[in-house]
């Protein structure tokens, strides 16, 4: 179940405020545009200011959802969830 990003998490390991806002910006267009995430992907990497850590975070669920520039499948977070606070999860993990 994903809940959002681990803000606190990136805000201790040092991660720029303009990274970190990036990357909420690309987790909105991944897991609440309604896109695809071949869609999501293209969108991200014309709409997001290109870093290492975006660019990582596309690949990441992109390979973990088995999608491709034209995949047609869609992922969608927890409904009415923020992101960054409570339970972590199980299962895969990503390290921007």
């Amino acid at each position: 179940m994903l809940h959002g990003l681990n803000l606190l998490g990136l805000q201790r390991r040092g991660f720029a405020a303009e990274i970190v806002r990036d990357l909420k910006r690309a987790y909105r267009l991944m897991f609440r545009s309604g896109l695809t995430v071949g869609e999501a992907g293209t969108r991200i990497r014309a709409e997001v200011p290109a870093s290492p850590q975006v660019e990582r975070f596309v690949a990441f669920i992109q390979a973990s959802s088995g999608a491709s520039a034209a995949d047609s499948g869609r992922v969608t977070a927890v409904p009415g969830a923020s992101g960054g606070r409570g339970g972590g999860g199980a299962g895969k993990r990503m390290i921007v």
